[in-house]
């Protein structure tokens, strides 16, 4: 049973890691080339499997995701979103085609594109398809360039497992070092995930990162908002409400003319 989406990543990783530790190691050209074949059948049907959960989605309105979301795309001042799925929200929820750009980090399943794989580990001679930046459809972007110079950063549903901690290991690192951040210079940084088991998961493997979590406090507002608290969690609420009271409606001024 696996019990977080990683896993599925992570499984990859350490069979190409170790297979060849195991005592009667002698894998052929035929049976690496085999390999490769299950593995490209697996992320084919891994996109066929969340392609038809895409188009047949039903949106609960009164989830926290989908009312997280509305504050962003009503926020106004949010530029880029990147995506770590392999849906396209803009299918999933039609009001929201006024979303600003949308960056998928590994893909989408629109265009049969999906990156399945590890990350720069090293593997054994032969699984270098394994590796996500070996895949055709993997590109540049600028999620550290970004994420280091925005004021506010919303992430949603991020495991920050082992395979993608690497995204975010220099962000964080680099700000758990930081000293003296004056409060009018602190990044709002808020992390949504499930509950209180996976807020301590989550400060879990930043720690494993090497980051300082008290000085990632100290130097940002940083914070985790747990969904199963509900739609009037307090920190749900201040989220809502700072997120709201700085969106561009409430600088837009009407210009009214005179018949």
């Amino acid at each position: 049973k696996l019990d977080n989406w990683f896993d599925i990543e992570n499984e990859i990783l350490e069979y190409s890691k170790k297979e060849e530790k195991r005592p009667n190691y002698n894998h052929s050209d035929d049976v690496i080339s085999q390999n490769n074949s299950y593995y490209l059948q697996l992320q084919n049907n891994l996109c066929d499997y969340i392609l038809n959960i895409q188009n047949t989605a039903k949106i609960n309105h009164d989830s926290v995701a989908y009312n997280v979301i509305k504050l962003i795309i009503n926020n106004g001042f949010f530029n880029q979103i990147y995506s770590f799925n392999y849906t396209n929200i803009k299918k999933i929820i039609p009001e929201f085609n006024n979303t600003p750009d949308i960056i998928h980090i590994h893909g989408k399943v629109d265009d049969n594109s999906i990156i399945l794989g590890v990350d720069e580990t090293p593997l054994k001679k032969g699984y270098e398809c394994f590796h996500k930046s070996s895949s055709k459809y993997y590109s540049s972007h600028n999620l550290y360039k970004d994420i280091t110079n925005a004021d506010e950063i919303v992430m949603f549903g991020l495991s920050f497992g082992r395979i993608d901690y690497s995204y975010f290991y220099n962000y964080f690192y680099n700000l758990s070092q930081i000293k003296d951040t004056p409060n009018d210079k602190k990044q709002n940084i808020t992390i949504f995930t499930k509950d209180d088991n996976s807020r301590l998961d989550i400060i879990s493997k930043l720690r494993e990162m090497q980051i300082n979590i008290q000085n990632l406090y100290a130097q940002s507002n940083f914070q985790i908002i747990c969904t199963n608290d509900g739609l009037d969690s307090p920190k749900l609420c201040e989220f809502k409400n700072r997120i709201t009271n700085n969106s561009i409606s409430n600088y837009f001024i009407p210009l009214i003319a005179n018949n």
